[in-house]
């Protein structure tokens, strides 16, 4: 500490060395000068106020202020001043009064610097919308900080200090999660703890909100306190409702045009297969028989009528991925490809194709619809070959928690563009005397792959061949929690 004496007109006596290192000036430079070089600009004539005070015969304790020191920076000190006394209580001539003086500059920073803490963390929180408290479990007792008031209608003097019981009358929804309540499970989990609550504002309306936090062990590993956060949220749980509601009309809504599908085209599979039949006897009967246009509109009617029959039974197959379906089990991969290979024989005999492929692993899957995967993605790089003979790969590479399938061929390739104009159903990127099909091969591989909890894709350009690839979860428990 520093210890100074001064005279009854300020002047300083004694100067010792805590006093030298303080204020910087030493010994030899600071006796017979007035005490009061030490005010600063601010606090001009606080010396002689002090002095006077104990002139009067008061006695200063803890007095905080600053002081000016010798290099022109201030140091805040703790000061306390009184008169020199003997042991009856009388001033020792010549009457002297004492000084000592602690240097609290670096307390006073921090508590400015705390200070500072709180206000951005009050503004924060306040403009965040969020309710801060620190909750003591022993006790009962909780304080809040934040925007309490525009959250639940009670103002921040209502919060403060309030008890348990405050909380539920004000709060908490009674027939809802209560924090204190389930405060006694969420000390059972260590480190953090997040839960939904129903608040019940002032005005009687109720709101969702997030309760997350931290909490503290003892010494003996008891939970004692707890800090967190409310959040309001009604607005999101309001989204979330509506989003649910959303989505479960636009599954029913699914569900049942599904349904509608399969239903409508297969009714309609027979009678068309009738008109069909007959109107080849017609044409095969008829046939030069009749003038040109009779040939021409019989002709047209036999071409619309077995265009028809192809798109029925290719909306028929569509339908039928989520219509008909089996349960996944463990397939070999190589095993389903080899038996999709023979059903293919004929056609890979007649373009001359060649099909290779790496291991493929077992995956948890509907083999049926895994096997027509690979047979669409198969006969769509043999038919839109180019002047190569058909070559094709098939690969699969292990991810994170999924295998990538490829399957490679050297055709036409496909423009960037269109990637994925060609997974949506009857969508032609030629013409169709040139390449003949419905175009729905490649969506029912992505309605397939989908319903598996994967993705299809394809990389391509003009001239250079196309790959498709799709995954398939390596977890057979995420397979399960798909859409069979």
């Amino acid at each position: 500490d520093a210890i100074i004496t001064i005279s009854l007109d300020g002047i300083i006596t004694s100067w010792n060395k805590g006093a030298e290192r303080f204020f910087g000036y030493s010994e030899e430079e600071i006796i017979g000068k007035p005490l009061s070089i030490l005010d600063p600009p601010e606090l001009a004539g606080e010396t002689e106020e002090l002095a006077e005070m104990i002139k009067q015969g008061d006695q200063i304790n803890h007095y905080e202020t600053l002081r000016l020191r010798k290099n022109g920076t201030t140091i805040y000190i703790s000061t306390t001043i009184s008169l020199i006394l003997d042991i009856y209580g009388e001033p020792i001539a010549p009457i002297t009064i004492l000084i000592i003086a602690r240097d609290i500059t670096k307390t006073k920073k921090a508590e400015e610097e705390l200070r500072e803490s709180e206000e951005r963390y009050r503004i924060v929180t306040e403009q965040t919308g969020q309710m801060v408290y620190d909750y003591y479990s022993s006790t009962g007792k909780c304080k809040w900080a934040g925007a309490m008031e525009e959250v639940t209608g009670c103002s921040l003097k209502e919060f403060k200090e309030s008890d348990k019981d405050f909380w539920i009358k004000n709060v908490v929804h009674a027939n809802m999660n209560r924090m204190y309540e389930n405060f006694q499970d969420i000390e059972k989990i260590q480190g953090r703890f997040k839960e939904e609550l129903r608040l019940r504002r002032k005005d009687g309306t109720y709101i969702y909100a997030e309760n997350t936090g931290v909490y503290f062990l003892d010494q003996d590993m008891q939970p004692y306190r707890a800090i967190g956060v409310l959040r309001d949220i009604n607005d999101r749980k309001k989204a979330e409702k509506m989003l649910k509601s959303k989505l479960e009309e636009v599954s029913r809504s699914n569900e049942e045009l599904e349904q509608f599908t399969y239903i409508s085209s297969h009714d309609m599979k027979e009678p068309l297969r009738m008109i069909t039949s007959y109107l080849q006897l017609l044409q095969r009967k008829y046939q030069g028989k009749l003038d040109d246009k009779a040939d021409k509109y019989i002709h047209f009617a036999v071409g619309g009528a077995s265009r028809m029959q192809s798109l029925i039974n290719d909306l028929l197959e569509f339908s039928r991925v989520t219509t008909i379906v089996s349960e996944p089990e463990l397939i070999n991969c190589e095993f389903l490809l080899n038996q999709v290979l023979s059903n293919l024989s004929l056609i890979l005999k007649e373009n001359d194709a060649t099909i290779s492929h790496d291991h493929l692993p077992e995956v948890m899957a509907d083999s049926t619809q895994i096997g027509q995967v690979f047979q669409n993605l198969i006969i769509n790089g043999i038919k839109f070959h180019g002047e190569e003979t058909p070559k094709i790969h098939i690969s699969a590479e292990k991810k994170e928690n999924y295998w990538v399938f490829s399957v490679q061929d050297n055709g036409l390739g496909i423009d960037p563009q269109y990637s994925e104009r060609i997974f949506e159903i009857f969508k032609r990127l030629n013409k169709r005397e040139d390449y003949p099909g419905t175009g729905i091969g490649l969506p029912i591989c992505k309605k397939i792959i989908e319903r598996h909890g994967g993705r299809i894709w394809v990389e391509s350009e003009l001239g250079k061949g196309s790959t498709f690839y799709f995954t398939l979860s390596i977890n057979p428990t995420a397979v399960q929690k798909t859409n069979f």
